[in-house]
């Protein structure tokens, strides 16, 4: 750290004692906050030094006051016009835009204690010094497009981002060309503060690193650019830029967390946000189940909770953790856990029919699992019946009761108790029967099979009429079984005799 270095320093802290720590010295920190610290050091230095050289125009009338004080200032920054330039070009090189002036001029403004409004459109900047008792108007620029840095990356990224939503149509900017398009989005006159005004230059800066290709450093300046200027053009590029960087990550990134649900935030329609979830599902799904990425788990319920503040957002994503969790947790054979989470997947998503269908087959499967016979088992999955009336309309729930009660009958007539098999036959013959569900090609396949057992039972107990019937029963509901018409001929003939 050299001398002059240190000079500085100490100067800048001298200065600053004998001003105090003012509103403008906070602005001037803001923006310089990308500078290294030395060029800031620097360009406070200047700033301080300029404020401090004019101190007596204080003591001037209103109008006279601002008329040499704006005088000053253009002589000693304001020496050549640019489309873009950072701020601290003003300092080196004297190089302005409309922007950057404009926050100049209103930082210098505030350490000479002069009340002012900024009034902004696309083409220039205005301060208003005084606006609610002398109006005096300093215009900052007047140059087409001057005010927003549109170059053709940045705008077709943003356009194309406009297309998606289906905010307009190709045809609708054809029709008035592309530029000018842009021009009326950006065309609204706003009263703005000069918190808001360095958010306008933090966006501009965004736009020049995507112009330059540096996408993940226009999203930092846009996202700067966002805490102070809230505005909807704004979130077109922060989306754009967004949905360009996701498509490059490696879908082990742990920025992808954070980028996606953003992105899902900022999106207004529905199919491209339907796009998104199921982007999400699938980079959950990997790292929980496939990869058993914890980190990046954790960073997706993390940044769920931060990015998320709509509350039906919030519980669209939260609900596909549970549901992802919930299959991984089935996968390891804890069903009854799964389920828990399955329940709770339903709560945040109701109309969700892949949560649904899971949770009908969960139940049936804890049922079995933690029930001794078919009456303990029917008895629970009644009553899950009547919490989730949604479940008699599945046809994933009926098939898996349908598979137990069958699977249970066949077992039954194996050890001869007839009694109880017909029972269940009973309950299978009125269970479930529903106007909305057909029978499956798999309850199908279950029917004949266990008419066929039931046939085998009558079989061994020699009573062959009976077992034709049943057979026949069989052949009518699976008719190109060619074994059960083999048996049902074999029967037949035995019946003959």
């Amino acid at each position: 750290m050299n001398m002059r270095y240190l000079l500085t320093l100490l100067l800048i802290h001298l200065i600053y004692f004998s001003f105090g720590q003012t509103g403008y010295t906070e602005h001037v920190k803001l923006m310089y906050r990308h500078e290294s610290s030395r060029t800031s050091q620097m360009l406070e230095f200047d700033l301080l030094q300029f404020i401090q050289k004019n101190q007596d125009l204080k003591q001037l009338p209103k109008s006279k006051k601002v008329k040499k004080l704006t005088i000053a200032v253009e002589k000693h920054f304001f020496r050549q016009y640019a489309e873009f330039a950072n701020f601290s070009e003003i300092d080196a090189y004297g190089i302005y835009t409309p922007v950057t002036s404009a926050i100049l001029m209103g930082i210098i403004f505030d350490a000479f204690e002069i009340p002012y409004a900024i009034r902004v459109s696309s083409i220039q900047v205005d301060l208003i010094a005084y606006p609610k008792t002398n109006p005096i108007t300093w215009n900052c620029g007047h140059k087409a497009n001057s005010i927003y840095y549109w170059t053709d990356i940045p705008l077709s990224m943003v356009v194309n981002h406009i297309l998606r939503s289906e905010l307009t149509t190709e045809t609708k900017i054809r029709k008035i060309g592309l530029q000018e398009y842009i021009n009326q989005k950006f065309t609204e006159i706003n009263d703005v503060s000069l918190n808001e005004l360095i958010g306008m230059y933090y966006f501009n800066k965004s736009m020049e690193m995507a112009e330059e290709g540096r996408k993940e450093k226009a999203l930092t300046w846009v996202k700067l650019a966002t805490e102070l200027y809230e505005n909807e053009n704004l979130d077109h590029l922060k989306a754009a830029l967004l949905n360009d960087i996701l498509i490059d990550l490696e879908k082990t990134d742990l920025k992808i967390p954070e980028y996606i649900t953003t992105l899902y935030a900022l999106t207004p329609d529905t199919k491209t946000k339907e796009s998104i979830i199921s982007s999400f599902e699938y980079y959950y799904q990997d790292a929980l189940v496939d990869r058993e990425d914890t980190s990046f788990v954790n960073l997706c319920d993390e940044w769920i909770q931060t990015n998320l503040s709509d509350h039906e957002d919030y519980n669209l994503f939260l609900s596909f953790t549970k549901y992802i969790k919930a299959y991984k947790m089935s996968f390891n054979g804890d069903v009854n856990e799964s389920l828990a989470l399955l329940k709770e997947a339903i709560y945040l998503n109701p109309e969700n029919h892949h949560y649904k269908d899971a949770l009908g087959q969960h139940i049936v499967l804890v049922a079995i699992k933690n029930e001794t016979d078919e009456k303990e088992f029917m008895d629970s999955i009644k009553v899950y019946q009547k919490t989730y009336p949604f479940l008699t309309e599945s046809t994933y729930y009926t098939e898996f009761v349908f598979a137990f009660l069958y699977m249970y009958l066949d077992d039954v007539f194996l050890i001869n108790n007839d009694e109880r098999g017909f029972e269940i036959l009973a309950l299978l013959e009125t269970f479930p029967k529903y106007d909305s569900i057909s029978e499956t090609e798999r309850i199908i396949t279950y029917k004949p099979s266990s008419y066929s057992e039931i046939a085998t039972y009558y079989y061994r107990q020699k009573e062959y009429e009976k077992t034709l019937s049943w057979i026949e029963k069989a052949e009518k509901l699976n008719p190109d079984d060619d074994l059960k018409e083999s048996r049902g001929d074999r029967i037949r003939e035995k019946v003959k005799k």
